[in-house]
């Protein structure tokens, strides 16, 4: 993928983060980041590859651990539910209802539903077919 595309990316995430009111000095932004846009070249990480490959290849980039990357993302979406106009927001932002903090997904469900929103966009764009 072209680094236009990687920076049109994190300009969206970014949008995103904002919408959710995120506290981007967490680790799990850029986890969740570096996530997305891996998950976004190769859709095969986001199946039952989760732990054995896109973690991995996360933990690699920025010397942590694979557990370290799904800890930190998992507590990034636990905060962020934790308040309470996020349900609402996420829930615009994916057309997927999620009704309270209980009701939240998961961190493949989120990588997921970001990344199918993202190519959605820009089809509508017109920049990817």
């Amino acid at each position: 993928m072209s680094d236009t595309l990687h920076l049109y990316i994190e300009k969206k995430i970014d949008k995103y983060y904002t919408l959710l009111n995120v506290n981007r000095s967490l680790l799990g932004c850029e986890y969740l980041c570096e996530a997305i846009k891996l998950s976004f070249d190769d859709n095969s990480l986001l199946h039952r590859n989760l732990t054995t490959r896109l973690y991995p290849l996360i933990a690699q980039k920025y010397d942590v651990t694979a557990m370290q990357v799904e800890r930190a993302i998992r507590n990034l979406i636990k905060i962020c539910f934790d308040k309470d106009n996020v349900c609402q927001s996420f829930s615009e932002l994916t057309e997927t209802q999620y009704t309270n903090k209980y009701n939240k997904p998961t961190n493949g469900e989120l990588i997921a539903l970001v990344c199918w929103r993202l190519k959605l966009k820009l089809q509508e764009e017109g920049i990817l077919p």
